[in-house]
């Protein structure tokens, strides 16, 4: 009995938390761009997730275009993701949180107003 719950024990930690890569996409965002202007010039990685929490059962409903909102909420000058990965984690046995986590290179339109200083 003793084997059967510690056998136990370790398969719920072994399954308590774990991060999928469910999507590579080559370009994201949910803003309107241009892709046209030729003032588009790819920065540096930028990150984003969006989380909720676990008692039992969720309590929300985490999504992708939070995530990818709170990657480019940094910079206005930010318009989209490029090479982009995202994750869905998972860390809760009965407590935790459940969200994607998204990471991709920030793409900045240097013809808005206030985003000239983003010239190649």
């Amino acid at each position: 009995m003793k084997k059967l719950v510690s056998a136990l024990c370790l398969l719920c930690v072994f399954l308590s938390g774990c991060a999928h890569r469910i999507a590579d996409l080559t370009v994201a965002s949910n803003r309107n761009i241009n892709l046209n202007s030729g003032a588009l010039i790819t920065g540096e990685q930028v990150e984003g997730d969006d989380y909720i929490p676990v008692v039992l059962l969720p309590l929300g409903v985490a999504t992708i275009e939070n995530a990818i909102d709170n990657a480019v909420e940094g910079d206005r000058c930010i318009v989209g993701l490029s090479n982009i990965v995202v994750e869905y984690v998972r860390q809760s046995f009965f407590v935790g949180r459940v969200g994607f986590h998204v990471k991709g290179n920030a793409v900045y339109d240097s013809n808005l107003k206030g985003c000239e200083h983003k010239k190649i």
